[in-house]
């Protein structure tokens, strides 16, 4: 990753500055630094940039800077593809707009309707800036609420999702109501051949002059490697058959807690389907663990506090699917693991991989890949497309033997530590084998409880 320049930019307001350095921000990073002056100048912008580079102020820096409230309209419109998402950004810019005398407006599915649709209405007091969701925003617009004739600037923030058919439609229907000279800024992780052309097709489809200014700004990652995963992350890949796998997550729980010595550390496992990740998370709590679950079947409610949880440390882990791998900033992750390939393939890999060792995070952070015999041939497809190495380890115990990426400090640990390590690990993988094992017996009737009358145990 580019390196981050001292000070911050006297082309922001002061006022901004002072928020930030209160803070305890005195430096921009480079995504940053190098969208700053674009933004100001009124160009369009796409971003490709790893997890965990700030993004988020890459854009709501230079905007907050030129949208002070002049006027009482709506002047900035950020679209997010989930609530979570939207409710992360929009307490980004929240944070700011009182430095500059501006309002928000968060608008995103999951929350009651009708106290958004009395902030957007003509006799309350004026919204500057509004983040939300496609579905609810289009809602609103199709009220007659959500007026956008005064736009000047709309944000398409984890842009390659925004394009995915089941949104591209809201989005479409959003973007036609947008003024054509409104300033356009997209950003994702990942950036394709495919995201360049739903871009043009999507300005072309608002009247955009093909004239008009638009500035490109990649950061590397991790090593270089463009988009993907950014900030200090070791990726790992372990062969593990899929009954096995909430087991064998466990243990790796289990290892970063011990090495933590109970000073903090989560984890974040993610799951393909619902249904796995509900299983999960029991399977976890079953083996000794804090755990909680997240998927886009819960109830906002239950989704928020599954976040909270894990943001207060409240748990050990997070079972969830992919609704948890876009964005969240959660500073206390330091592993993630994948039950089975993300179906998403390398990009869904590298979104998920950049929640461990994000910015405040103590440690460098481990993605640990779980894959099934069937798997091992497609590992190569996801590193090409995930632009990621991944180190094929054969026990847990390597978590902590792994090298180090690139600038860390090795392990300080002695050699007699890194033996008990070693045969604590391999202890914790063999246990949870061992359960495994014993409950797939018992559910076949095979097993002291079987043959003591005891029926047939149902595996959790």
């Amino acid at each position: 990753m580019e390196e981050e320049q001292a000070g911050l930019p006297e082309e922001l307001r002061a006022e901004l500055r002072a928020l930030l350095a209160a803070r305890g921000l005195t430096r921009l990073t480079a995504v940053q630094l190098r969208s700053l002056r674009p933004v100001l100048q009124g160009c369009d912008l796409s971003v490709c940039a790893p997890t965990g580079s700030g993004k988020t102020l890459a854009y709501a820096l230079p905007l907050a800077h030129a949208h002070a409230a002049a006027e009482a309209a709506i002047s900035l419109l950020v679209l997010l593809p989930t609530r979570e998402l939207a409710a992360q950004v929009h307490g980004v810019l929240a944070w700011l707009a009182p430095a500059v005398g501006a309002t928000t407006l968060l608008c995103a599915g999951g929350s009651p309707l009708a106290p958004q649709e009395e902030a957007l209405r003509p006799a309350a007091p004026a919204v500057h800036w509004v983040v939300g969701t496609p579905g609810r925003l289009r809602d609103l617009a199709a009220r007659g609420l959500l007026r956008l004739g005064s736009l000047r600037c709309r944000v398409l923030d984890e842009a390659d999702r925004l394009v995915d058919e089941g949104l591209q439609e809201d989005v479409r229907a959003l973007l036609r109501l947008c003024p054509p000279p409104s300033q356009a800024l997209w950003l994702s992780a990942t950036w394709s051949s495919e995201l360049a052309r739903q871009l043009q097709a999507h300005d072309e489809a608002a009247g955009r002059p093909p004239s008009r200014r638009r500035v490109h700004v990649s950061v590397a990652g991790q090593g270089g490697l463009r988009g993907g995963v950014g900030g200090a992350v070791q990726h790992l890949a372990l062969l593990c058959p899929s009954e096995q796998q909430a087991g064998t997550a466990a243990g790796a729980i289990k290892l970063l807690l011990a090495e933590a010595g109970g000073g903090g550390g989560a984890a974040l496992v993610f799951c393909t389907t619902r249904d796995s990740a509900d299983a999960t998370s029991l399977e976890l709590q079953r083996l000794g663990l804090r755990c909680a679950v997240l998927h886009g079947a819960l109830p906002q409610a239950e989704r928020n506090a599954a976040l909270e949880l894990l943001r207060a440390g409240g748990v050990d882990a997070l079972a969830a699917t992919d609704v948890a791998a876009r964005g969240l900033d959660c500073a206390g992750v330091e592993l993630v693991v994948h039950c089975g390939l993300p179906t998403g393939g390398g990009e869904a890999y590298a979104h998920r991989a950049g929640r461990a060792g994000r910015p405040g995070c103590r440690v460098a952070g481990v993605s640990l890949l779980l894959y099934c015999p069937d798997e091992a041939a497609l590992l190569t497809e996801l590193q090409r497309t995930s632009h990621t190495a991944l180190l094929r380890i054969t026990q847990l115990a390597e978590l902590s033997s792994a090298p180090q990426p690139a600038g860390l400090a090795a392990p300080t640990r002695t050699p007699a530590q890194q033996q008990a390590a070693f045969r604590a690990s391999n202890a914790l993988l063999a246990g949870a084998r061992l359960a495994s094992m014993q409950a797939d017996l018992a559910s076949l009737g095979v097993g002291r409880k079987a043959a003591a009358g005891g029926g047939r145990r149902r595996k959790v």
